[in-house]
């Protein structure tokens, strides 16, 4: 099983690879912290969803 995150990536005019491109990867999407979170936030969604059921409006974003 390969990482897509390790692919080949277009930096700053450089080809880089593997942990290099991970690693500018996960900078780019604002962190491992930031993704966790938007990850987690996510999960609730879905969970809150199958709960009471499914709504047009968006939760408090607080």
């Amino acid at each position: 099983m390969s990482d897509p995150y390790c692919a080949p990536l277009n930096y700053n005019g450089r080809i880089i690879s593997g942990g290099a491109a991970r690693a500018v990867r996960i900078a780019q999407a604002g962190g491992l912290n930031n993704m966790i979170e938007v990850a987690v936030r996510a999960g609730v969604v879905v969970a809150i969803q199958q709960i009471f059921g499914s709504s047009n409006r968006p939760l408090d974003e607080g």
